[in-house]
């Protein structure tokens, strides 16, 4: 699909760009005259400049889907400009650089659309320790399914301070505490307003 897409787009300026060829057959007036002209001689140029701002911008961008967008929009003026002017090694290159991007683009839509049913207990924990974090559903959903509840009874010992961990651990009911060289440190704890109603600091 992506590739049907990119090469019907570089075709399609192609075929623009060989109808201005054609442009002293007909009678247009003397300012469109020139501007045929102009874009028949520099329009190639004008587009691979404008696919490489594109590329530019989207490096610019924080968000790596705008990211992806600006390469793949750089890449598809770079097709059409490769394929105008006969160079096929560089348009095949750029070919497979925008399948690339238009294969990224579409995986990231994916993971962020918001396809995902979230249980109530799901949805409270996702609610309170992932949604302000920028985390997607479909992301929560993927490291939710990853883990395992854990019941911990009273004064039992989770970790140790310069122990190694295997597993990350996140506390979704009840309270921890914390204690580095005698001081007793801020607790963990989950649920909705618990980080409210709970204390935090030293104690």
């Amino acid at each position: 699909m992506a590739v049907a897409v990119l090469l019907a787009v570089s075709l399609a300026v192609l075929v623009v760009v060989e109808q201005l060829e054609q442009a002293d057959k007909f009678a247009y007036s003397a300012n469109t005259q020139r501007i045929l002209t102009y874009l028949r001689l520099n329009g190639p140029i004008l587009l691979l400049n404008f696919g490489s701002l594109c590329t530019l911008a989207g490096f610019t961008r924080t968000d790596v889907l705008e990211l992806r967008i600006g390469n793949l929009i750089g890449n598809t003026c770079g097709m059409t400009y490769f394929l105008f002017n006969r160079l096929m090694p560089p348009f095949t290159w750029a070919s497979v650089f925008g399948m690339t991007n238009a294969y990224n683009i579409y995986r990231i839509l994916e993971e962020r659309s918001d396809r995902v049913v979230l249980s109530r207990e799901e949805q409270l924990l996702y609610e309170e320790h992932f949604l302000h974090h920028g985390v997607t559903p479909r992301q929560f959903k993927i490291i939710y399914e990853k883990s395992a509840v854990r019941k911990v009874p009273k004064g039992e010992i989770i970790i140790r301070a310069n122990a190694p961990l295997d597993y990350v651990y996140l506390v979704v009911g009840g309270k921890t505490e914390a204690s580095i060289l005698g001081r007793h440190l801020t607790y963990a704890s989950s649920l909705p307003g618990n980080c409210v109603r709970q204390k935090g600091g030293d104690r």
